[in-house]
């Protein structure tokens, strides 16, 4: 081993251990992009026959309980 090492440059982490750059990101470029969201309050699987008798004001029991985050596609 040789009486001349350095250390390694590194780059800083930030609290989730993702490498932060060395300079910061201009998003300004992609702030007006549009796209599109589906939000997923929960699923249920019926039958067609369950389905059809669904009408304004049915209640459809999901297999996610109330108060659980959304899923963001």
């Amino acid at each position: 081993m040789s009486d001349n090492a350095e250390a390694a440059p590194l780059q800083e982490l930030d609290s989730a251990g993702a490498e932060r750059p060395e300079r910061e990101v201009n998003l300004d470029v992609i702030l007006d992009v549009p796209l599109t969201l589906s939000l997923e309050v929960g699923r249920s699987r019926l039958s067609i026959r369950e389905l059809l008798k669904l009408n304004q004001g049915s209640v459809v029991e999901l297999e996610r309980a109330a108060g659980e985050p959304l899923d963001v596609m």
